[in-house]
């Protein structure tokens, strides 16, 4: 019982400290998250205290701390709020070479190996924590040697992502709509003038609600796609009778509106209530659930089909996980859309990049990722970063174009 309160605590004030951005969004809210988030924790000593009645050896032991690992990674990964910022895997990400085992045995896989080694250390002594050391550099040398036999890949069109660097104050800012417009179409005409063939907008960047079904506003957009001779990726949010829809539509450089996806796996305690629909809309009467977004989850997933590409498109909670990535079929490329503005902490932004860039090594091809005010970025198909903004950036106009294999940086 003892070891139990003592990882169970550990979760509670792990969870407490790393989602403190989801005050944002109330009390209420942000308890729910941190106890969804920190409970799991309490399963790491379940392995350890089966193994230790039965007397196993070192190796019987640091195998258990690995497994304890594991269980806890794969109960937040399945969970409710399931996202890869907790495992120990996602930690490595700015090592991808480390990570080269990630496409065989995922997330859970890692956090058994990476267990297990921690494991050896901590039990083992000055003679286990050297058999682990040897161990670790052999893994080590192993995945170098993996990394650098895979060849890297980029999208092999030019490709422009645009950083608007709202707040939420001004994102939603009913006095800003028109600013707010005709600053996206003056950053997708620089990125045209640039080379881009494909302009991605962050999440949710049009400023009005029901884009698709304003006949004003798709004329516009897509007689700036056609007089660009552009793809635009144009995200927003779609009402209907029943809620909203996190959108993301493809304008083709016909003008013509493509293919819309519509975010299938969504934010709990953000953009859905994880209760019965009558449930929610009751509780959506009173606060602190009121700021709570009536979102609904779409039907399909999507391929997107350019000329001569193709590409799936991940929005914001969606990369957190390996599951939308992997459900998508074939494709050249994902792209990430996001906002990042209701993060209140830019550690908690860079974990997000980190996301994709876990996503671009399981999956094996290149990933690039659009944000509001998080980290905008290029990540080859090895999961190596080619160019990337600060968590903290906030400035109007950010691209980044992948052309042919070279990133080229424009501001």
């Amino acid at each position: 019982m003892r070891r139990w309160a003592v990882c169970t605590l550990w979760g509670l004030v792990f969870a407490s400290v790393f989602y403190s951005w989801a005050i944002l969004y109330g009390w209420l809210p942000w308890l729910a998250l941190v106890a969804v988030r920190g409970l799991p924790w309490g399963f790491f000593f379940v392995p350890s205290y089966i193994v230790e009645k039965r007397r196993v050896r070192l190796a019987g032991r640091a195998l258990a701390a690995g497994v304890g690992y594991a269980l806890v990674s794969w109960i937040l990964l399945l969970g409710m709020t399931g996202a890869d910022w907790e495992t120990p895997a996602a930690v490595l990400a700015p090592w991808p070479w480390t990570l080269s085992l990630l496409p065989w045995i995922g997330l859970v896989g890692m956090s058994l190996i990476l267990g297990t080694l921690s494991g050896c250390c901590l039990l083992g002594g000055k003679k286990g924590g050297g058999a682990a050391g040897v161990l670790l550099c052999v893994l080590a040398g192993s995945s170098y040697l993996v990394h650098a036999r895979v060849p890297e890949r980029l999208p092999g069109i030019p490709v422009a992502l645009l950083q608007t660097g709202w707040t939420q104050e001004v994102k939603w800012d009913q006095d800003n709509v028109m600013q707010a417009r005709e600053r996206l179409f003056e950053l997708t005409e620089e990125a045209a003038e640039g080379g881009a063939r494909l302009v991605v907008w962050p999440e949710t960047a049009w400023p009005v609600q029901g884009m698709r079904r304003r006949l004003t506003d798709t004329r516009k957009i897509g007689k700036l796609a056609r007089k660009l001779k552009v793809e635009i990726l144009a995200s927003s949010i779609e009402d209907s009778e029943n809620g909203w829809y996190n959108s993301v539509s493809q304008v083709l450089p016909t003008g013509k509106f493509g293919e819309e996806y519509q975010k299938r796996r969504l934010a709990p305690f953000a953009e859905y209530i994880p209760l019965p629909r009558s449930t929610q809309n009751t509780l959506r009467e009173m606060k602190p659930f009121s700021s709570i977004s009536p979102y609904l989850p779409g039907e399909r997933d999507v391929v997107f089909q350019g000329e001569g590409y193709s590409y799936a498109v991940l929005i914001c909670y969606e990369s957190m996980t390996p599951w939308p990535a992997a459900r998508v079929g074939p494709v050249d490329f994902l792209v990430v859309v996001t906002n990042d503005a209701p993060f209140q902490v830019e550690w908690a932004k860079e974990v997000h990049f980190r996301s994709a860039i876990l996503r671009a090594i399981e999956r094996g091809v290149p990933v690039l990722q659009a944000a509001n005010t998080g980290v905008t970025g290029v990540i080859g198909s090895t999961g190596k970063v080619f160019a990337r903004t600060d968590p903290g950036y906030s400035g109007p106009a950010v691209k980044r174009t992948a052309s042919h294999g070279t990133p080229a940086v424009v501001r």
